[in-house]
């Protein structure tokens, strides 16, 4: 879950450095969702889609993650690639207590100039317990 994971005392979250290389910044044709998003809608720009993330992100002491089914990946035709995982997380606000998820991922990679890139990515998590965060293996 790299550029996902926070710290206390981390660096300020930034989308574009510390995720950059996922997301393709210069396309308008992405479909990007995350039930995360208070809006729920589906963001069409990387800089849009990191919007959320900026919104929410800064009013958390701490994010860890621990995957509980690794990625699947299945080549999807010449030049595009589908993987689905779940995560398992902890979210510490700066202010209240620990909430835990469960979350499902969908990603449909597109290869560019670039490299393989986020084209499609949906993602949605519902409520778990502390139990279940601390249970599942790092």
């Amino acid at each position: 879950m790299i550029g996902w994971e926070r710290n206390t005392g981390d660096p300020d979250f930034n989308f574009r450095k510390d995720l950059g290389k996922y997301y393709d910044f210069n396309s308008k044709d992405l479909n990007l969702f995350d039930d995360f998003d208070p809006e729920l809608k589906v963001r069409h720009t990387a800089d849009d889609y990191g919007k959320v993330w900026y919104g929410l992100v800064p009013k958390f002491k701490s994010v860890l993650h621990k995957i509980t089914e690794q990625p699947g990946v299945v080549a999807a035709g010449p030049g595009y690639s589908h993987s689905v995982m779940e995560f398992v997380f902890e979210v510490t606000p700066k202010q209240g207590d620990a909430m835990y998820l469960i979350s499902r991922t969908s990603i449909l990679w597109r290869c560019t100039a670039d490299g393989w890139k986020i084209f499609k990515e949906h993602n949605s998590a519902r409520p778990t317990t502390a139990a279940a965060y601390q249970n599942a293996r790092s």
